[in-house]
């Protein structure tokens, strides 16, 4: 069975396990965005994992709100700051992804035969996880892939002498300043907001050529 490895010693292919290749991407206008209002939803074709670009200004950080499916196919409710345009990116099944070109290598399992590695794809590169401070490269373009929804808190305001209920988002914020990862906080309320954000560190994706 042929393995690759990094130098660090993980592993980057084997004849048992499929690496998540890019199956589609979605552009969004500033427009499209804004239209949605504070929460806009982002949907695809397929399903898969979803990687939100990452910022390279504070006041365009955006931060992955939940993410579900609907008749077969993955969606994501995004936290925006301020509308700008945007490529998402969904990873998913490689047979789903489309292949043009020769392939320079083909890795198939040795258990059941399926197709695990094919050159000609573009696979997620996790780099690890998110931490304030880690140095970026400023020629490579950088994604938040989000994994652990932790419930938002809830309360009820006094607001023109009438009680009602609400939600407040304490909502992590992730974006490129200056080649440092920067981690920020942003506090807001929204009615009819969902129950859950996500606010645990995400994983860094290295979106660069994609």
């Amino acid at each position: 069975m042929i393995k690759l490895h990094k130098p660090n010693g993980h592993i980057l292919i084997d004849g048992r396990h499929k690496n998540l290749a890019l199956i589609e991407t979605v552009t969004r206008t500033a427009d499209q965005i804004k239209d949605r209002g504070w929460s806009p939803v982002v949907q695809f074709n397929k399903i898969g994992v979803a990687v939100v670009p990452l910022s390279n200004t504070k006041d365009s950080a955006i931060a992955l709100c939940n993410h579900f499916v609907t008749n077969n196919k993955s969606g994501i409710k995004l936290f925006v700051i301020n509308p700008s345009g945007r490529t998402f990116y969904l990873f998913g099944n490689p047979s789903e992804a489309a292949a043009t070109g020769k392939a320079g290598l083909k890795i198939y399992s040795d258990q059941n035969g399926e197709l695990v590695f094919d050159s000609r794809l573009k696979y997620l590169n996790v780099l690890g996880v998110c931490q304030q401070g880690m140095r970026l490269d400023a020629n490579r373009q950088y994604g938040l892939l989000y994994t652990s929804p932790v419930p938002i808190q809830y309360g009820e305001q006094q607001a023109l002498g009438y009680a009602y209920e609400y939600d407040v988002y304490n909502v992590m914020f992730w974006y490129n300043h200056q080649g440092v990862l920067t981690q920020f906080w942003q506090s807001d309320t929204r009615h009819g907001a969902h129950n859950e954000a996500y606010t645990s560190p995400p994983l860094l994706v290295d979106l660069t050529g994609l």
